[in-house]
């Protein structure tokens, strides 16, 4: 579709209420997925946002075209309109492989994180869920960070799934999730991701359902990003500050969202003097409205050191 066209029939579409939640959300901020469920106006998609996801879907596309050419393609993009047997959960896979074997080119041309060992045990008749993300180039320089927490709920999600309600297929006990650099100028990671965290499936899970009945029951809003602690320099003094949640920055719904005004500030909360943290005088404060406690605080100051 041509770019342009994109704008115009993504940024003139009626927003629409939903009652059920995607995979995608699980990990996202609950108030965001709230104003999405309830069809809240968000900003609109700028023409480069629009052009980044086309070019995430046509990377996909051709990875796709190549795995299916090979034979490793068994099935792709598939919908799934009751996750875990849920209505109020849908999602769609991405990959599914077979065929695969150690020495598969597209493989050993990863840059492979997690178990790599896991590689050398699979067999043709193994069924791999691969789930396929891009990024900047720059995210290729933390290759052991890469793996969000919501691509990897997200993937264990679809594992689960799978598993129960697919028990024929042979679905191997760890899923890929697979990285494409949208530049070209990295080559792939493929992350090996560990067992399904069901426990904290569940938390996260139930955390956006509850947030959901809050609303519709009682209107009250989940609870917003709490902010994030930094060390930092000023006036040649170490000390740490309470910076706003990045995520906030980029949300469509930031100039909607009901946020605490101190929530969009930094403050600044005490200094760093040796091993020692000296509070300032707001730090109760904030240490009350942003569920900070002393051991996040020893553990920043260690964490410098190192």
């Amino acid at each position: 579709m041509d770019i342009i066209k994109a704008f115009e029939e993504t940024n003139t579409r009626e927003p629409k209420k939903r009652d059920y939640f995607y995979v995608t959300n699980l990990g996202s901020c609950p108030r965001q997925v709230i104003y999405n469920m309830e069809g809240r106006e968000a900003e609109p998609y700028t023409v480069g946002e629009l052009s980044r996801f086309q070019s995430g879907t046509f990377t996909q596309r051709n990875w796709e075209y190549a795995w299916n050419r090979k034979g490793i393609l068994l099935a792709k993009e598939f919908y799934i309109p009751a996750l875990w047997g849920k209505p109020f959960f849908h999602g769609r896979v991405d990959d599914l492989l077979y065929n695969l074997s150690f020495n598969e080119e597209f493989l050993l041309n990863c840059n492979v994180k997690g178990d790599a060992k896991f590689l050398k045990s699979i067999k043709p008749t193994d069924i791999i869920l691969l789930e396929f993300k891009t990024a900047r180039s720059n995210a290729f320089s933390y290759p052991n960070k890469i793996a969000k927490l919501s691509h990897k709920l997200q993937t264990w999600a679809y594992q689960i799934h799978l598993e129960e309600f697919f028990p024929s297929l042979t679905i191997k006990e760890h899923a890929f999730l697979f990285y494409v650099d949208r530049d070209g100028t990295n080559k792939p990671i493929l992350h090996i991701l560990e067992r399904p965290d069901k426990d904290l499936l569940r938390i996260e899970a139930t955390k956006l359902i509850q947030a959901y009945r809050n609303f519709k029951e009682k209107d009250i809003l989940p609870p917003a990003l709490s902010r994030n602690l930094k060390k930092v320099k000023i006036g040649g003094l170490s000390k740490v500050k309470l910076v706003s949640n990045w995520k906030c920055n980029y949300c469509k719904y930031r100039r909607i969202c009901e946020l605490p005004e101190y929530k969009s500030k930094d403050n600044v909360i005490g200094t760093v003097k040796g091993k020692s943290f000296v509070p300032n005088k707001n730090y109760d404060e904030f240490k009350m409205k942003d569920f900070i406690n002393d051991d996040e605080i020893k553990s920043l100051i260690q964490k410098e050191e190192k």
